[in-house]
């Protein structure tokens, strides 16, 4: 699927879609579409150049992204399945999130990771008495450490 112009009385031309996009697209006809997560690749995913974040924002969508990563792995390691929308929304969180990396100092980002995965969603006492949580972090169950957040 395409951007939508449906912005074009604000933004002169066609919405585009963030570079983060790429490759993450929809596919099917008009009848059957799979993949379309408009937050990774529908017109939720353009970008607003006139728009420029601040520091604390950026450090907020860095969260969210994190937040939605986290979220995904455990569903995963709860119900032992996911599909292609997780597997986008992971894919473009993964670049967003080495994207804000870039414009964030080492300790900034560090700080960051470390109070994500303090306060995620994912209840980490209840998901240790299970044994869930320890498979994540010690790799035992597949590739589910989230090693793609570090810096480069």
């Amino acid at each position: 699927m395409k951007p939508t112009d449906y912005r074009s009385d604000e933004y002169p031309g066609k919405a585009r879609l963030s570079a983060d996009s790429e490759g993450l697209g929809a596919w099917g006809n008009e009848r059957l579409v799979v993949g379309h997560v408009p937050e990774v690749n529908g017109s939720e995913a353009c970008e607003v150049p006139q728009f420029v974040t601040t520091q604390h924002e950026l450090i907020q969508i860095a969260k969210y992204w994190i937040g939605r990563i986290l979220d995904n792995d455990f569903f995963f390691f709860t119900y032992a399945q996911t599909g292609s929308t997780e597997w986008r929304i992971n894919s473009y969180a993964d670049r967003r999130i080495n994207r804000a990396a870039e414009f964030l100092s080492e300790q900034e980002f560090n700080e960051l990771m470390r109070t994500q995965n303090a306060t995620s969603k994912i209840n980490i006492k209840s998901a240790m008495r299970t044994g869930i949580y320890s498979r994540m972090d010690h790799g035992k169950t597949g590739s589910c450490t989230r090693t793609k957040f570090n810096r480069n």
